[in-house]
């Protein structure tokens, strides 16, 4: 099982950032979504995995594509109240 879904993670991975961050360059919230789903992907990545120095690399490239969301939300997206 943790093959497979670590095939399908880096396949999802590699789709979003080969094929759909290239093309996205309306300011309409797509890079924000694209960025948070790759950080969930990593994130879902950590969680699973055994080795602690893989775990924390995950986290780590989780944690960036999070703030590379939020600063693509911060940007992109009016306020809502």
């Amino acid at each position: 099982v943790e093959r497979e879904l670590t095939g399908i993670i880096a396949c999802h991975v590699h789709v979003v950032t080969d094929h759909i961050l290239p093309v996205c360059f309306v300011d309409d919230g797509s890079r924000t979504f694209w960025h948070k789903f790759i950080g969930d992907c990593y994130r879902y990545r950590a969680e699973y995995c055994a080795d602690l120095e893989e775990r924390q690399r995950f986290a780590s490239s989780a944690s960036f594509e999070y703030d590379r969301a939020q600063e693509y939300a911060t940007k992109d997206l009016p306020p809502t109240s």
